[in-house]
């Protein structure tokens, strides 16, 4: 699982790094530019003009971190916008490899053990982009239109990734015979427990799935907070804008 591209606080960090001619400046040029108060300053043999928000830049060096979204917009796009300014910026280590595997793409999948359904190709092929998305710990939205299968195609995620811990769907109340007879039809094998009514509880859930509502998540967040789980599914999703 690649939720460790998330984890580390260096993948977040934004520094500035001044170049001469594509070629980085040392720290020792650093600090000569961020000391200079004039326009024009040797280096390097010869006269350059300095920019004097760059100086500030240059002397201010370090930006802090980024949130993990800003620091993966970054790396797809190779510019990053800082005090309104639009600038390139070159991401290294994990966060250069996580740009790498996006676009790379996904590779092709098959329908997995234990799912008693014929996937069709478009089904597939968002199995394969979710099963990279989860894989690097990002989430994904899945927007087929209705009734293209899309219950399946998670069901299908699930059996996929297989993880000891339980798949979390949080959903509609008026869909949640639909998610529990989806997974009793397409993967038999699979535990199925309902989180809802007064008598809810989570004890005993060891894999399979667990289906709630939006109105049990907000009730129940605490509970439902302390628990591992290997995903999290938010189906008819516009319920977590407009409860």
């Amino acid at each position: 699982d690649g939720t460790a591209f998330f984890d580390s606080e260096e993948l977040l960090r934004f520094n500035w790094q001044l170049a001469l001619d594509g070629d980085p400046l040392t720290e020792r040029e650093m600090d000569h530019l961020a000391e200079a108060h004039r326009p024009i300053v040797r280096l390097r043999d010869q006269w350059v003009v300095v920019d004097p928000d760059l100086v500030r830049k240059a002397r201010k060096r370090e930006l802090g971190l980024l949130e993990p979204v800003d620091a993966l917009a970054v790396a797809l796009t190779g510019t990053a916008e800082v005090d309104g300014e639009t600038v390139p910026a070159v991401p290294v280590g994990a966060l250069a490899a996580l740009r790498d595997r996006l676009l790379a793409g996904p590779e092709d999948v098959q329908a997995p053990p234990g799912l008693t359904a014929t996937l069709r190709d478009y089904q597939l092929r968002g199995l394969a982009w979710l099963d990279l998305m989860t894989s690097l710990g990002l989430g994904g939205c899945l927007a087929d239109d209705m009734g293209l299968g899309k219950t399946v195609t998670l069901i299908a995620l699930h059996l996929r990734r297989a993880r000891r811990a339980p798949t979390l769907v949080v959903c509609p109340a008026s869909l949640l015979g639909n998610w529990q007879r989806e997974v009793g039809r397409f993967a038999p094998d699979v535990p199925v427990r309902r989180f809802h009514g007064a008598e809810r509880d989570l004890d005993g859930v060891d894999g399979g799935f667990v289906l709630t509502t939006y109105g049990t998540l907000r009730t129940s967040a605490a509970e439902l907070a302390v628990r591992e789980w290997g995903m999290v599914v938010a189906d008819e999703a516009q319920h977590v804008k407009n409860p």
